[in-house]
């Protein structure tokens, strides 16, 4: 498969996206859009703010997720906390879905730190504004401590 460089920024890293026969595009609008939100979510979780979280996903999610449901498995995946957050690469996969990669910052208890952790997430455009897209809780750390 083809890997396209779109737009390099000095504020930020390259922004990649893989020809599906001319449907994935980032551009620099869809870029800034999708950062914008993408702050927004990681800020939210930065600040456990569950709400802002659950308004951020993706509204097919919402409609088959209650808060309250949301709320009960968001408590355990935000009990680390988030130091920081970046996006360190934006993917479009279709034309209105991106892959993005985003570096935190955390502290685990049982691992020490503070440690940089690169996450993978997907988004999804809908009437023109990004979504993050429910996914299954990975945990960003290891199974076992360095040695």
């Amino acid at each position: 498969m083809l890997v396209v460089a779109v737009a390099a920024f000095s504020a930020g890293p390259v922004v990649t996206a893989r020809d599906l026969r001319g449907q994935a595009r980032v551009t620099k609008a869809d870029e800034e859009s999708l950062r914008s939100r993408i702050a927004q979510w990681w800020t939210a979780r930065q600040e456990r703010d569950h709400q802002a979280m659950y308004q951020l996903f993706d509204p097919g999610y919402r409609d088959t997720t209650t808060f309250a449901k949301f709320l009960q498995e968001s408590t355990v995946r935000s009990r680390y906390d988030i130091t920081s957050h970046a996006v360190v690469k934006i993917e479009a996969r279709e034309k209105d879905r991106a892959v993005v990669f985003v570096e935190i910052g955390t502290v685990f208890p049982k691992f020490g730190g503070p440690h940089k952790v690169t996450v993978e997430e997907p988004w999804v455009r809908i009437d023109d504004v990004w979504y993050k897209v429910h996914e299954p809780f990975k945990p960003p750390f290891p199974d076992k401590p360095p040695r």
